[in-house]
């Protein structure tokens, strides 16, 4: 049957069947949807009984008048549909192209009005003259392929346009991208350069420290050596001074011995003084 065959050769979403055609007000049997997704309407409604009538007149051994009556009689009903599918069915305005097909449901049918009779070659030049392509179901067929090739072919070019899209979007991603990243690299050499920054500031600081640290040392080496070093001091006579506890007699500023000093002792009493003296020395020494 027609739905079989196009089911067989066409996706599902490519065949209409019973679909209005606003314009003509009539319902088309079958459509394609083609290509460009404008429609290709095949019609069904072949004049079968005409046929049936010639096929009888020629079993029943009829003499030549009734078997031509007949075959007449065919060729206007065919010619007649023809015309109707041209002017029902053609419909640009509905979406349909400018030709459409009629289905021949017979192989033999087919070859009766094509190739057998005396003037099948004027009924295929008049309908193509009225833009209605006359198809067997090995001619559907075969046209059937030609439509399927053109879907492909658009798929091919959708899949082409998707393609071209995608690649439109993914450049704008990718400049985005690299936006993002000239951003983000110069970002990172900020970052670095404070960075560098921070690690010379903290170099100056570390300097810094390091010599505070180390004049504090030596201060308190020199303190601790000064402590070790310093000699006890020890105080000698009242009115007496010196690092030893003894000294001389006083001068006066120009050098010279105090004429005022205390009056002249005897010698017991110098001898005295003289051994508390040679005892404080020895004391003296003793702490040395």
């Amino acid at each position: 049957t027609l739905d079989g065959l196009l089911a067989e050769v066409l996706p599902a979403e490519r065949i209409l069947r019973q679909h209005a055609l606003p314009s003509a007000g009539t319902i088309v049997d079958f459509a394609i949807r083609a290509a460009d997704d404008r429609l290709i309407c095949i019609d069904s409604k072949f004049p079968l009984e005409s046929f049936q009538r010639l096929v009888e007149a020629r079993e029943a051994g009829a003499d030549r008048d009734a078997e031509g009556a007949a075959r007449r009689a065919l060729r206007s009903a065919v010619r007649g549909r023809v015309d109707e599918i041209a002017e029902r069915y053609i419909r640009p305005a509905d979406g349909t192209l400018d030709f459409a097909f009629m289905f021949v449901p017979s192989e033999a049918i087919y070859y009766e009005l094509a190739v057998r009779e005396a003037d099948g070659g004027r009924f295929l030049a008049y309908a193509r003259e009225r833009r209605v392509v006359p198809c067997s179901p090995n001619t559907l067929y075969a046209y059937l392929q030609a439509v399927l090739l053109g879907l492909k072919g658009v798929r091919v070019a959708e899949h082409a346009r998707v393609l071209h899209r995608t690649l439109e979007h993914l450049h704008g991603d990718v400049a985005r991208a690299r936006e993002v990243f000239g951003r983000s690299a110069r970002q990172f050499e900020h970052a670095g350069r404070n960075l560098d920054e921070v690690g010379t500031a903290l170099g100056e600081i570390e300097r810094r420290l390091a010599a505070s640290l180390a004049l504090e040392g030596g201060r308190r080496g020199i303190d601790e050596l000064s402590e070790e070093h310093e000699s006890p001091r020890v105080d000698g006579p009242p009115g007496v001074d010196g690092p030893a506890g003894v000294d001389g007699p006083q001068s006066d500023d120009d050098g010279s011995p105090d004429r005022h000093g205390p009056p002249e002792e005897d010698e017991s009493s110098e001898e005295g003084e003289s051994s508390e003296e040679g005892e404080s020395s020895g004391e003296d020494v003793r702490l040395y």
